[in-house]
């Protein structure tokens, strides 16, 4: 399983519980759509902390092969992560932005038709000017 799909399904703290801890025990998901969902800031909080303990983990990885991949032993983080409509706020930004100052893995981030606010903006745009690394190409 590479990409979940599980936009428009209702769930919250609980089910962000357990798509955390399927990422924590290394399911392998690359892709994460979970837009329109009722998160908010706690469900938000647990996911960034799962999702970037990914990273942490294929980064260590790769540095411990020399940045060389064995295909036996692909190391999996999320590279697109879709959050639209999930009713965040500034405390879910900055959850968000605290994954976001050392991934380097994610490539599409989904934000649309939240309540993110100017301090939420701004959260977002310092931990991406932070990292240098993150190989960011789409931000909805």
């Amino acid at each position: 399983l590479r990409k979940l799909y599980l936009a428009g399904n209702d769930f919250k703290l609980k089910g962000a519980m357990a798509i955390a801890g399927a990422i924590l025990h290394g399911c392998g998901l690359a892709g994460l759509h979970l837009s329109a969902n009722k998160l908010g800031p706690a469900g938000m909080k647990v996911l960034a902390g799962a999702v970037a303990e990914m990273d942490i983990r294929r980064q260590h990885m790769l540095s411990r092969q020399g940045g060389i991949v064995i295909a036996a032993v692909k190391p999996i983080a999320i590279q697109d992560l879709h959050l639209g409509s999930i009713s965040m706020n500034s405390q879910g930004v900055a959850a968000l932005s605290s994954m976001l100052v050392s991934n380097q893995s994610l490539q599409v981030l989904d934000l649309s038709n939240n309540e993110i606010d100017d301090r939420g903006i701004a959260l977002l745009s310092q931990a991406l000017a932070q990292n240098k690394k993150i190989p960011l190409t789409t931000v909805h």
